[in-house]
């Protein structure tokens, strides 16, 4: 059984499968490591593994792989894929990232795929575009 997304917003709590799966998403790419004491060091954080990791591509990957898989199975128990992708930076911008993502969700009988491409320089987001269908 699923769980509700809270949200800061007059929307309140959410629970449609759709909303839940691209507002966790969005919490992850948007949060910040350090926003709370009272939850430090449990805050999923995809700018706090770039600053961690940006320097190691691999390592990169495997850390949002896990971060985001156990992000979305709070929401949506173990009916969770996720899928991710670090670009290797141009050679000529090596200060240049992509990392791509999709996740497939599951709740009772419903699927949802969604996935994002968050393009960086300098370990700061300067783009976030969705992918069709969740296709990394």
């Amino acid at each position: 059984m699923g769980k509700h997304v809270p949200t800061l917003s007059s929307i309140g709590w959410i629970d449609t499968i759709e909303q839940k799966g691209d507002y966790a998403l969005s919490y992850f790419i948007t949060s910040e490591y350090s926003q709370t004491v009272l939850y430090q060091g449990q805050i999923a954080s995809l700018q706090y593994l770039v600053k961690e990791h940006a320097s190691n591509p691999i390592m990169l990957e495997e850390e949002v792989r896990y971060t985001l898989e156990r992000l979305m199975r709070r929401y949506f128990d173990d009916s969770v894929e996720v899928t991710v992708v670090v670009d290797d930076p141009p050679v000529d911008k090596p200060n240049e990232l992509t990392i791509r993502f999709a996740c497939i969700v599951r709740e009772k009988d419903r699927e949802y795929s969604l996935g994002r491409r968050v393009f960086l320089t300098n370990a700061h987001i300067v783009e976030i575009a969705k992918l069709n269908n969740g296709v990394v």
